[in-house]
């Protein structure tokens, strides 16, 4: 592109867009972007998706000690009105600068939040959506690599790929600039919840809430509810993410349907006798388990969101063995099984009990305990 700044200039010093972006960085977002762009996100219209994106009125109360994640929840209730229509902001609002160095976007396990995170760097790579930003950088906390690194080069190498070289001098441009005019998405902080309670500790993630690092960028954080607490340190504005609201319940089931417009006016009929289903369907996780359901279902729903949930893993389950090449009958309610599948879903059933009943409670597992199962 023209316009680009001579690689010694700081980039404090530098009219951060699209097109005057350092060669350096350039190189990097580039990378980025590619990876955007390739994003397979769920099925919906896009208009619609993520209309439910809550502003919390007041910051989550602080836990004097570490309590059960349910009365951290009853907190998060507690936060303020979010029903107003003044209190909702739409997903690709999160690509404009605000006040809010910091800023947090909460919801329940399959509410949409990576699907979010996604969405908006998607849509500015796709110039579908104008972002304030010149950079903007997504980084899964899930991924044990990202949650580990300790410096600011070891992060950007994320997005590294055939262009290492440019690492050294990016990184002294984003330090010189202090990370003006750059967004960095980190997704799924409760992935990563025995980090932040390590204050003072190396990591590069913590050096950038304190500020220790690059104290000019802006920084948005998805997490599931629980560890909202711990990040309020840190952090002013939070957002919920509240799924669906009955229009994009509507959009998501004629899209899963589109090839059978008759199927998705019975769905939806379904949803609507069904309050049982209707009260969870708003989180997108549970619409799918149930149009997956209906659908595998020969077009009807069991009697129980119970059965729903068996349906969906015996579906899974017959899923992964036929990529093993595997030939076997998975019994929708799972009371028939091949011995290793049996004795696996025992094992994650006996994990979850002992997070359910443990004092406090904890609904979350890593991926070494679930590797250990």
């Amino acid at each position: 592109p023209q316009n680009v700044p001579p690689q010694n200039v700081p980039l404090q010093n530098v009219d951060l867009n699209q097109s005057a972006l350092p060669d350096s960085l350039l190189k990097l977002q580039e990378n980025a972007f590619g990876e955007y762009e390739s994003y397979k996100l769920a099925e919906g219209d896009s208009e619609v998706r993520f209309v439910r994106l809550a502003i919390v009125k007041n910051k989550p109360s602080v836990l004097e000690t570490k309590g059960d994640q349910l009365e951290t929840l009853k907190r998060l209730r507690e936060c303020g009105p979010r029903s107003d229509i003044e209190g909702y902001i739409d997903v690709k609002d999160l690509a404009k600068q605000c006040k809010d160095r910091i800023r947090i976007v909460y919801g329940q396990p399959g509410a949409g939040k990576t699907t979010a995170m996604k969405h908006i760097c998607q849509q500015v790579a796709l110039s579908q959506i104008k972002s304030d930003y010149a950079l903007i950088f997504f980084f899964p906390l899930r991924e044990e690599s990202v949650s580990r690194y300790t410096d600011l080069p070891s992060l950007l190498e994320y997005y590294g790929e055939g262009s290492s070289e440019d690492i050294p001098m990016a990184t002294k441009m984003l330090e010189e600039g202090k990370g003006r005019d750059t967004l960095l998405i980190f997704d799924g902080a409760d992935e990563a919840r025995e980090l932040l309670q390590q204050k003072g500790s190396d990591s590069v993630l913590l050096k950038l809430l304190e500020g220790k690092l690059l104290p000019e960028a802006s920084i948005i954080l998805s997490s599931r509810p629980g560890v909202c607490p711990e990040l309020q340190e840190n952090a002013n504005q939070f957002y919920e993410v509240q799924g669906f609201d009955k229009q994009a319940v509507k959009a998501y089931v004629k899209e899963f349907f589109k090839d059978d417009p008759g199927s998705a006016e019975r769905m939806l009929q379904t949803i609507s006798d069904r309050p049982d289903l209707e009260g969870g369907a708003y989180i997108p996780m549970n619409l799918f388990i149930f149009c997956s359901t209906f659908k595998a279902n020969q077009y009807s729903l069991p009697a129980t969101i119970t059965e729903c949930y068996q349906g969906h893993v015996s579906d899974l389950c017959f899923r992964e063995c036929e990529k093993d090449g595997r030939d076997v009958y998975i019994d929708p309610t799972l009371s028939e099984l091949p011995e290793d599948l049996q004795d696996l879903l025992r094992r994650l059933g006996e994990l979850a009990f002992k997070g359910l009943t443990a004092k406090p409670s904890n609904y979350i597992f890593t991926e070494q305990a679930i590797r250990k199962v």
